[in-house]
């Protein structure tokens, strides 16, 4: 099974996904979502990631 987390916004959410093997963890590109993060959040986030055993994946919504 793959499991994903949406809405990660924090280094310490990232571990804790990390630490319980969660294979990706998403982040949210919507301004309008209480789970929104900044392009640079979401760069620190994925820069941590690149040395752990998760991957980060976007979420965003059509604007149409």
């Amino acid at each position: 099974m793959i499991i994903k987390i949406c809405g990660i916004q924090n280094e310490d959410t990232l571990m804790c996904c990390e630490k319980n093997t969660v294979d990706f963890f998403g982040m949210v590109f919507y301004p309008k979502s209480p789970r929104n993060i900044s392009i640079v959040e979401a760069t620190f986030l994925q820069k941590k990631s690149e040395k752990l055993n998760i991957e980060g994946v976007g979420v965003f919504v059509d604007n149409k």
